[in-house]
């Protein structure tokens, strides 16, 4: 009987994967890049959801029962893949607002 109650009280198999939230990360700051260098002002949309989702994980990992679960499953490690992915997301979406410098001159 012991050995189900660990199974009963995994809390990643309901959190988003390491590799999941890369490739999400990716593929949305890809999708504000380009979205950014059509219209600048798409480029607050994309954070604004990028930071919906960081508030969504963020919070978790600070819940008082949810949090200490999840650092002791990834050894402490999940935290950083959350907010360096998101960093990346908002990154290349911000990357996508420069103006390029070829017409200058």
């Amino acid at each position: 009987m012991s050995g189900l109650l660990p199974l009963a009280l995994e809390v990643m198999d309901k959190e988003p994967s390491t590799l999941a939230m890369w490739g999400l990360a990716v593929s949305g700051g890809a999708v504000g890049y380009v979205a950014a260098r059509w219209r600048r002002w798409t480029a607050w949309v994309t954070v604004g959801i990028v930071g919906l989702a960081a508030f969504v994980l963020l919070s978790e990992l600070r819940d008082p029962d949810i949090g200490p679960a999840i650092l002791r499953e990834t050894n402490g490690r999940y935290p950083w893949h959350v907010v360096g992915s998101l960093a990346l997301a908002i990154g290349m979406t911000l990357a996508g607002t420069r103006r390029s410098v070829r017409g200058a001159a």
